[in-house]
């Protein structure tokens, strides 16, 4: 899904995407509110007491497939491209590249304001931008990837076109075994023909986010599930999902010695977080109900998601350290993300009465 703009008109709309965008956003700030509790922003983590660790692994666990929700819908939207090449790179870059880059610096500049950085590191962080995101902005690696994504659309779009559905599901059974493998290479380390420095093994190239894409695009066109079987499928595939991520993160934080490893079953693309991603992908495409004051708010603020993800992370963590102190961990995160989610709601609905909008807030 573009994550800038629903599709033009009530007619068009897709109604249960404005959900998804909604609870995907608040699951994406979960993450951030629980990372707060653990990680001081480097690979270094440490938990103060069983109480946060318990609170994280469950807490965080169920947020962990916010991005992969994005991607689905993303596909569900744009897959396969109905414009040509040149009118869809035209419109991602104005919803979603220009945005973007104004916020990469905003996150470098606005910090030397409120004395968080000297002239110094801001000299430092304008020229890591010219690679890479800057630790203030490093929750837009999200959108380095899904500009990638965007890149990769107008080639996947003319294979969707013609491929049977079986060749569909052939590509999809081969990817799904690449989200089960990530969990293997603790144990045998390189796999397939991967070697150090090359990673390019036998699955490489089916691997990734390239998966959520294909599967999107599959699930509109061939997957049209009663009620009745929708619950009974999802339910049990997200509970099993979840209670893996769960698992995977409370075991190791008691072995391994930074995030990276830590967070190894939240892995985007692994088969935990799929299985979370598509259980709850098929609950929310059941959602249809789009009358009222409510799904009016519910519409607002899927127009305003974007933005909403763009600039959270100017006030997550200030509102964080304000409620930690004063609250057990369970509560300090979840009215984190709640007022979070609040507080960006309001800053981006501002912003969109400044003329030309777009260009800041998508």
């Amino acid at each position: 899904m573009d994550l800038s703009k629903p599709v033009s008109s009530d007619t068009e709309r897709i109604v249960f995407l404005d959900y998804l965008r909604v609870f995907a956003m608040f699951l994406v700030f979960g993450v951030h509110a629980s990372e707060s509790v653990y990680s001081d922003g480097t690979l270094n983590f440490l938990f103060k007491n069983e109480v946060d660790r318990l609170s994280v692994s469950f807490m965080s666990s169920f947020s962990r497939y916010g991005v992969d929700l994005y991607v689905m819908a993303s596909a569900f939207l744009l897959l396969p491209i109905k414009t040509d090449t040149r009118t869809f790179f035209k419109k991602r870059f104005v919803r979603v590249v220009v945005p973007f880059v104004f916020w990469l610096l905003m996150y470098a500049f606005l910090p030397c304001l409120w004395g968080a950085c000297d002239a110094s590191q801001l000299k430092d962080y304008l020229i890591k931008l010219c690679v890479n995101t800057i630790p203030p902005a490093n929750h837009l690696w999200f959108i380095y990837m899904l500009i990638g994504l965007y890149m990769l659309m107008p080639v996947l779009s003319p294979w969707l076109k013609q491929v049977s559905r079986r060749g569909e599901a052939c590509f999809l059974f081969v990817w799904f075994l690449t989200t089960v493998l990530s969990f293997f290479h603790d144990r045998f380390g390189y796999m397939y023909g991967e070697m150090p420095g090359y990673p390019y093994g036998m699955f490489y190239y089916f691997s990734g986010f390239i998966g959520f894409l294909v599967l999107a695009h599959y699930i509109r066109n061939y997957v049209d599930w009663s009620m009745k079987k929708t619950l009974i499928i999802s339910i049990p595939l997200f509970l099993i999902g979840y209670s893996i991520c769960v698992y995977s993160f409370y075991n190791r934080s008691f072995y391994v010695d930074c995030v990276e490893d830590l967070e190894h079953g939240w892995d985007n693309t692994g088969i935990a977080t799929v299985m979370m991603a598509v259980g709850a992908f098929m609950l929310i495409k059941k959602i249809t109900y789009s009358k009222g004051i409510f799904y009016k708010l519910i519409k607002d603020i899927s127009l305003k998601s974007y933005g909403m993800y763009l600039v959270h992370m100017m006030f997550l963590p200030f509102i964080y350290a304000y409620l930690s102190p004063l609250l057990v961990t369970p509560w300090t995160i979840f009215l984190t993300v709640l007022l979070t989610y609040i507080v960006s709601y309001l800053a981006v609905k501002l912003i969109s009465f400044i003329p030309n909008s777009k260009y800041i807030i998508g």
